[in-house]
Formats: structure tokens, sequence, C-alpha cells
């Protein structure tokens, strides 16, 4: 998803609920710039909603705002923790109508992941059996760039 993007900042705010039995949503704003020209134009910014998937755990279902809200996607936290004090997330994503499946390792250090969690976590994830998961990580995990 991030090939031709780089500096990629997710942000998550919970939003109100209507009302008190109301499901959790998540306001998401994806932030990236353009590593270089492409024929269609790339948005600097992404807004959309998360909803809870009430049959998966851990599971949300993301819808577009504004000329976005014909775009869905599922995704899927796998995993998460704190090795060294950096905190870590990795989320598979269902394919999309612009994007195929894949797979995102976050960090809280701002100079991203630190190669050798990194290297720990696309190792635990090859050898979890799940084809689809461990196929993205083996063939097309790449590194995010950030200045």
């Amino acid at each position: 998803m991030w090939r031709k993007a780089k500096n990629v900042r997710i942000t998550y705010k919970i939003l109100k609920p209507e009302h008190p039995s109301a499901a959790t949503l998540l306001d998401d704003v994806v932030e990236s710039e353009p590593t270089e020209k492409t024929w269609m134009p790339q948005p600097k910014q992404i807004h959309g909603v998360d909803t809870p998937d009430p049959s998966i755990p851990a599971a949300w279902n993301w819808r577009g705002k504004g000329l976005l809200k014909v775009a869905s996607s599922h995704w899927e936290i796998l995993g998460w923790g704190e090795r060294g004090g950096e905190r870590w997330v990795v989320t598979w994503f269902a394919p999309s109508l612009f994007t195929p499946a894949g797979v995102d390792v976050y960090s809280d250090r701002r100079e991203g992941g630190s190669e050798g969690l990194v290297r720990e976590i696309l190792k635990g994830l090859e050898g979890m059996g799940c084809v689809e998961v461990s196929g993205v990580c083996k063939d097309e995990m790449r590194v995010v760039k950030l200045d």
C-alpha cells in the first residue's frame, strides 16, 4: 500500500457514541507524501471511519469519508506488544477497491520499527500458517521511507 508514499502517519481517535450501547467507532486519518509522480494524483490525507467487526475480535471494517465513501476494507490486529521500550502493532488488511491485501508493522518510534524487532515479527508471521499473511510477508513487505 505504501509503495509510492513516504512519511506515513496514521491517527485514530475514538468517536463519541451516538448512544451508550453503540459500538465504539474510530476516526481514521492516514497522512503521507508521494515519493514519485503517478498518472493518478495521490491524496495527502485519507479519512475514514472504522467499525468493530462483530464476528471477529480485534477486527475492524473501514469505510472512507467524502468522495472515498465508496471505498471500504476489512482489517485485523494480528498482534501487539512492547520490547525494549518500543511499542508495536501488526495489522493485516483485506484487498480494497484501491489496494491489494497487505500487512503493516507499526512502531511508536519516530524512525520506524527497529530492524531486529521487525525481523522477529516477520519471522513469526511467516511461520503462523496463514498462506495469505505469510505470502505478503515473504514477498511484498517493504520499509516505508521516513524523513
